[in-house]
Order: structure tokens, then sequence, then C-alpha cells
């Protein structure tokens, strides 16, 4: 079989894996409504543009820190360019999947030579696993771009010690530093495994334990360690100045959860599962065929460096698996260190025989059976996956956005709408579940629209101001159904409607009452 024609020039190799990022993460991005958990990160994004408020993320005034306040800058600043939209949303994760790709293509350019360094961005760009995280208003792929820029600034910087001695490695560290803080400054601690794997991947090729005592693995740390403590530190003192309690989650939530045993049993392999079809690429770095092949010193640093990575994606799931990680959408940051193999298994199969990185022939067959015979065949192959994806697994998951609920709720409000009521929409439960409604509902109303508010423990509450509406949950995932039902025997109080998302069922109360007496289980009655 003819040797493929390898593209070299890099504006040539930028330009084609810029189409291929736009080809994935741009089309339709827009499309459909907020969904499942995309409303958690979208809100506060939102509420910081109209309030100006930069420090304290907020959902519904609430103050909201279940994660650091990364995603809501970054949906914020979209916001202000592209409005408060979907689009807006979910273009900063998009945005980062595409750097994401081009940090591969950089650093396989850097390890394995310009010739090749294409593959390891289009790998990236292409791994089914980001499509999802790409192209949805969430944390994951903005946390991922900065693991990635951590984990593999950090693995030059241990498996090749050589190539950055001293003062050079100074500035490799502040950008390693700099994807620790971003990383950080998104979900807080999560990506941490991926720099411990590294530092475990060069202690194995190096068959040593210095690099893991190394400068250049705990000063990127301490830097993005740093950074999370003062913005926290921030975030706190606004909060005490103004006496309120945010909303938290503490990791042990995703901890040794229920079921853990089985689920850690699965997470490897369904973690490397979510990685093919790029995983594959992990088969070669291993054996006496892969020691054979190294015939100097330059192929030598190759295969030392793809025996790195290989180890750091394995050492990064051992890691998860210690910490009590089940789930395996938690151990993505493992997949930071695979894109790049592309390249290395690239020259290995479409070098030519005098190329010093050639594989061997029985190699080279697998090689390109894996490539469905040509590079381009396998690129194409996983764009039409990608495009029908989008047209039917992301259609459908669009649809059960909470949009249409939440303009049935503007409905229901607006004959309320006027100089006495309603003041304020409260909700608690449902917001949990699905902010995207409320979000909506407040939308369709407009300039109109009252105060939408957010009131942790409002199933328990014992009194309501007089014209507040509330939208409670009345499903059997909620106590929220035994307010509902003592409401409707105050007098004054009256149902607007009721209606539903998903799983979720929920009823909108007009308060009609107040000085309601205080039972210390719901509300029962007028005072008196």
């Amino acid at each position: 079989m003819p040797t493929p024609r390898i593209i070299q020039s890099p504006r040539a190799q930028a330009a084609i894996l810029a189409i291929v990022c736009a080809l994935v993460y741009l089309p339709w991005l827009g499309a459909g409504g907020l969904t499942a958990t995309e409303g958690h990160r979208a809100v506060p994004g939102w509420e910081m543009l109209e309030s100006g408020d930069w420090v304290v993320p907020r959902m519904f005034s609430q103050a909201y820190l279940r994660k650091p306040p990364g995603i809501a800058w970054a949906i914020g600043a979209s916001g202000a360019v592209l409005g408060e939209t979907e689009l807006g949303a979910r273009a900063p994760s998009a945005l980062a999947a595409c750097a994401m790709a081009f940090v591969a293509w950089g650093f396989s350019w850097r390890w394995f030579g310009r010739r090749w360094a294409l593959a390891g961005g289009i790998a990236q760009a292409l791994m089914p696993w980001m499509w999802t995280i790409g192209r949805h208003a969430e944390i994951e792929a903005l946390h991922m771009l900065g693991v990635q820029v951590a984990g593999l600034t950090v693995l030059d910087l241990l498996v090749r010690r050589d190539r950055t001695p001293g003062a050079r490695a100074v500035g490799w560290v502040a950008f390693a530093g700099a994807g620790v803080a971003w990383m950080m400054l998104m979900k807080g601690p999560a990506g941490l495994p991926a720099l411990a794997g590294a530092g475990v991947a060069a202690c194995i090729v190096h068959r040593r334990v210095t690099p893991i005592a190394s400068w250049r693995l705990w000063v990127p740390a301490l830097i993005g360690a740093a950074a999370l403590v003062a913005v926290l530190g921030l975030i706190a003192r606004a909060i005490d100045s103004t006496g309120e309690t945010a909303v938290t989650q503490s990791a042990a939530a995703f901890l040794f959860t229920p079921g853990w045993a089985l689920k850690l049993a699965g997470l490897a392999p369904g973690a490397l599962l979510a990685m093919l079809p790029v995983s594959l690429v992990l088969l070669f770095p291993w054996g006496p065929d892969a020691r054979a092949e190294v015939v100097d010193p330059d192929a030598g640093d190759r295969y030392r460096v793809a025996r790195a990575l290989a180890w750091a994606t394995l050492a990064t799931l051992g890691v998860f698996l210690l910490a009590g990680v089940g789930n395996v959408r938690y151990a993505m940051p493992a997949a930071v260190f695979v894109a790049p193999l592309a390249a290395h298994v690239a020259r290995g199969v479409l070098g030519g025989a005098d190329d010093a990185g050639a594989f061997m022939p029985k190699r080279r067959a697998i090689g390109r059976v894996m490539m469905l015979g040509h590079p381009a065949a396998v690129t194409l192959a996983l764009l039409v996956g990608a495009w029908v994806w989008i047209a039917t697994g992301e259609r459908a998951f669009r649809a059960t956005s909470g949009r249409d609920a939440g303009h049935e709720i503007a409905a229901m409000l607006a004959p309320e709408i006027g100089d006495a009521a309603p003041g304020e929409v409260w909700a608690d439960h449902l917001i949990e579940a699905r902010p995207e409604v409320l979000a909506a509902a407040r939308d369709a109303l407009g300039p109109d629209a009252p105060v939408f508010r957010w009131v942790p423990g409002l199933g328990g509450m014992e009194t309501i101001p007089d014209g507040t509406v509330l939208v409670l949950r009345v499903d059997e995932g909620s106590n929220e159904g035994v307010l509902a039902e003592n409401l409707g025997k105050i007098s004054g109080t009256r149902t607007l409607g009721n209606g539903g998302v998903g799983a979720y069922r929920y009823v909108l109360v007009l308060a009609g009452d107040a000085g309601l007496a205080p039972t210390g289980s719901g509300l029962t009655g007028p005072e008196g």
C-alpha cells in the first residue's frame, strides 16, 4: 500500500485542524434549550453579567459555591459578546475543545516531529468523548483544557529534563502553573490526579523515584493552589460582609458512593472504552518490538515520551481509583495524555522505511487497519460519526430541556403581574433540579418579570410574605408537596397552575395571607 502524502506546512496543518474543529464543535451549537446541569453553569454567569458582581457566583440571587467561579466567569464573558443565549452559554466549551486540539498538536510537534503533529491534533478534536463536553454549557471542557496544559507540560518537564535544563524550565513551569490555576478555578482539585499520573509515569520511565519530588511538579501545583485559595478568600470575604450563607457541596459526595466497589472495578475499563477509538494508540508503546524499534538517541527520546504518555494515562486512572472515584466521567482527566500518542503511531505506521521511528511490519499493518487504510479515511469516519451524533443523540438530549416548561410558567404568571402581585417568585427544589425552567420563565416575561429567588429550605418555611408566588415540586423526590397542601388550606391563597419537566412535577401557588401560624412543619392557616 502506498504511503499517504503527509502535509508538512504548519499553516496548512493549522488550517486543516481549525476546519475539523469547526465542523465538530460549531454546527447547531445554539440549537435547543439548556438541559441537564447546563442551567447550573449558565445562570450564575448571566447573573454576574447582569449585576456587575464578578466575585460571588449567584443563582437566582442565592450565593452558589458548589464549584469555583471559573465557569461563571467564562459564560458571563461569552454572554457579553453573544448574549444570554444557549449559543453564548455553550461557546466557551466549544472554544476550549478547539484549544485542546491545538495544544495536542503543539506537544505532538515537540515530541514526535512536525510531519506527524497533525495526527495528534485531529485525534484530540475527534475523540468522541470530547464531543459531548465540547458542545454543552458544562465545566468539563474548560477544566480539561487546564488539565491538559498542566499535565502535558509537567510530563515534558519530568521526562525530558535534558531538553529543558535550569533557567529554560522556569518558563515551562510557569506555563504548567497557569494550567493548574485554570483547572483549579474551574473544578477545584478534581484534575490533580493527572499531575500525579505524570509524576508516576516519569518515575517509571526513568526507573527512579526522584521525579515525584521534583520542583517541576510541585511548583505548578502550588501556583494553582495559591490562585484558588486567593479567589475563594475574596469570595468568602464578600459573602461574610453580607451575612449570607452560600450553597456548597463537599467533594466527599463524589467519593466511595453507594455501590462503590462495583463502580471502582469498572472505572478504568469504562474510561478506556470512553476514549475509543483514540485509546487504541495505547497498544503501541509496549513490548519487545517497540523496544527493538529504538535505533538512535532521537528514537529513544520519542519512545520514552510515548511510554510516559501511556503510563500517565494508566497511573491517572489508578489515582482516581485510590481516591474512591467511581463515576467514569470524573476520570476524564486521564484522557489528556492519549491524543499525542496518535502522532507517535502515525510516524511509526506512515513513515518511510528509512525513518528512525518506523514500526516493524506487523505493527505497521495493525496501525493501518486502525486507520481504516488511510488517515483521511478514519478522519472522515469520525467526522460523519460526530454529525450523526449531533443530529440524533444530541438533538434528542436537548429536547428534554425545561425551556417549554418555563414558558408555561411565564404564561401562568403573566395575568398576575401588576401593581400588587406577584411580589417575588420563590423556588428551591425545582431550581436544584432544573434551573433552566425558571430562567426561561424569567426571560419570557421580559422587563415586567418579578424577582425570581432561590430560597433553600422552602419546604419547611413557616412564614411567607403576602403576594409571593411559590414554585413547589410535588413529585416523590421532594417534600415540598406537603407545603403545597398546607397552603391550599389558607384563605386567600390560590393555585395558578401546574406542570412538569421530565420526572419533576411542580405547582405554582400565590400566597395571599400574611401572618401565618408557625407550626414547625409547614403552614396550616392564618394566626389567630
